[in-house]
């Protein structure tokens, strides 16, 4: 078993470093922290030249056919850069969702840039569930509400779990209202959906949604990941330069400490996202939502403590707006903010270990 990116990827990785350093870095971050669509069309354009919007798309449909160990490269560069695209809920879970249910035309389009696509999957004032029992009432017409949907202003489709399958709704049919929901984190923004009568496209089954979530769930730890070893670097070089007592902080033992605590969660991390991004690529779908599980369980409670401990070193530098420390942190806490905290994925965890539940598997 071989979780180590290759030298290609790290070659491609070195190319989106400086893309996304050009155009901004968390300089757009702030520039767009409170705009609804993160990204001009052109910008968006951009990153569909580098392949990166039809990075999980197959070969045949005009896409890389790449694999998530490629997204995880991709995603991990995005949250260093705390990008606010939707790379995360188009390029992973539209695309995804697309080819699971063999949308050949939708994704031409999500691979070209055209459009965006994100999933509605999330029920109010319930544990977050991913596929499972959704509430919405499906059939001729869909009626309900969602939250937490990823880039949900932004996006043209939303591929929306009911209570007798998937459906594809597209965001201008009349029926749906789209709000804004609070989001801590600018750079990634979520909406509340409610569903009065919208005619939606029956797409297939909801077990066959349940590799995506899964993609979802590792994508968004990797993101986490960038964040984090950002977010370590800022503090060692702070550290190494802020002056008490005639001597750099970073002497002191408490800041010696909290630096490797840091270290510590970050590797951790790394070594769950690695087994994961493996477990996707090449091991059953069981071993692959086990390893999503763990992966998320661990990174909702690590890393948003990693992201504290940074303020901690920075003192009251860390919370002004002027300094990037506090975007990573606001980037982590989003992470254990979406799509359901450790204590419900260590839930889901002792169930598979327990019960030895794991989603259907669905035939080729």
């Amino acid at each position: 078993m071989e979780t180590a990116y290759t030298t290609e990827q790290e070659s491609f990785r070195a190319s989106l470093r400086r893309f996304l350093e050009d155009h901004g870095g968390p300089r757009l971050a702030r520039t767009q922290w409170h705009e609804t669509a993160p990204l001009s069309a052109d910008a968006w354009q951009a990153l569909a030249a580098l392949g990166v919007t039809g990075l999980l798309v197959p070969e045949s449909a005009g896409g890389v056919g790449g694999n998530m160990a490629d997204m995880g490269v991709v995603m991990e560069e995005l949250g260093r850069a705390v990008h606010p695209g939707a790379l995360w809920s188009s390029a992973v879970g539209g695309s995804a969702a697309a080819a699971a249910f063999a949308l050949d035309e939708l994704l031409a389009e999500l691979t070209a840039g055209k459009v965006t696509a994100t999933l509605a999957v999330a029920e109010p004032e319930r544990r977050f569930t991913g596929w499972r029992q959704p509430a919405l009432k499906g059939g001729d017409s869909l009626r309900g509400g969602k939250v937490q949907i990823p880039d949900g202003l932004s996006a043209d489709y939303l591929f929306v779990t009911a209570d007798d399958g998937v459906y594809l709704v597209d965001a201008s049919a009349p029926g749906l209202t789209l709000a804004a929901a609070d989001c801590l984190d600018g750079t990634r923004r979520f909406a509340d959906a409610q569903f009065d009568g919208v005619p939606a496209q029956r797409v297939g089954e909801l077990t066959q949604l349940a590799p995506v979530v899964d993609r979802m769930l590792v994508a968004l730890c990797a993101d986490g990941l960038g964040a984090a070893q950002r977010a370590l670097e800022l503090t060692v070089a702070y550290a190494g330069e802020r002056r008490q007592f005639g001597q750099p902080i970073g002497a002191f033992q408490a800041v010696q400490h909290l630096c490797a605590q840091m270290l510590q969660r970050l590797e951790l991390g790394r070594a769950a996202l690695h087994y994961a991004l493996w477990a996707l690529d090449g091991a059953a779908p069981a071993e692959g939502h086990r390893a999503a599980v763990i992966c998320k369980a661990y990174m909702a409670e690590a890393f948003p403590q990693l992201g504290a401990d940074a303020i901690q070193v920075f003192g009251g530098m860390g919370f002004t707006w002027e300094h990037d420390i506090q975007l990573y942190y606001k980037r982590l806490l989003s992470l254990q903010l979406c799509w359901g905290g450790a204590g419900e994925w260590l839930e889901e965890l002792a169930t598979l270990v327990i019960d030895g539940e794991a989603p259907p598997v669905v035939p080729d």
